[in-house]
């Protein structure tokens, strides 16, 4: 297994197939448009109920998420009229962009074709990662950013 060989054209193939299922994923999750559950709900109310400055103090319904994640829901969010889809765009946005770094930082931490295809499926295709990518939480912009922070490592 160790000096299986993978050729340069199935390579580029292998990860140009990856990444386009995890788009098409993350874009069908996303379009499914599910209803808002209780703690999405619950964190769209103070989204929407509260002034930009307002969201710097303790939520209300024992809510967490860091400021400019709740700033720049708000933002999308009021610009589009606080829709579920409107709400939700900003972490589908940042499960996208965890895509190509995710691939960056693979082929820096790995120097095998192989296991760099391995770890593409196993990013792209994660049901969590797919889920959370259309959800109201900070958990795909925790993603980014802490891609965002690997990714610098390696510049």
């Amino acid at each position: 297994m160790k000096n299986l060989k993978i050729s340069h054209c199935a390579y580029i193939f292998s990860i140009f197939l990856i990444i386009l299922t995890g788009l098409f994923l993350r874009i069908y999750f996303y379009s499914i448009e599910r209803p808002l559950w209780n703690d999405e709900a619950a964190l769209a109310l103070n989204i929407m109920e509260r002034k930009s400055l307002g969201l710097l103090l303790p939520l209300n319904f024992n809510q967490v998420a860091p400021f400019m994640f709740l700033l720049i829901s708000k933002l999308i969010g009021a610009s589009f009229n606080y829709s579920e889809l409107a709400l939700r765009f900003f972490p589908l946005l940042c499960s996208i962009g965890a895509i190509p770094l995710f691939f960056y930082v693979s082929t820096k931490l790995f120097n095998n074709k192989l296991q760099i295809i391995t770890a593409n499926v196993m990013f792209n295709l994660s049901f969590n990662i797919c889920y959370f990518a259309q959800e109201l939480k900070q958990y795909s912009s925790d993603l980014l950013f802490t891609l965002i922070i690997l990714a610098s490592y390696f510049l």
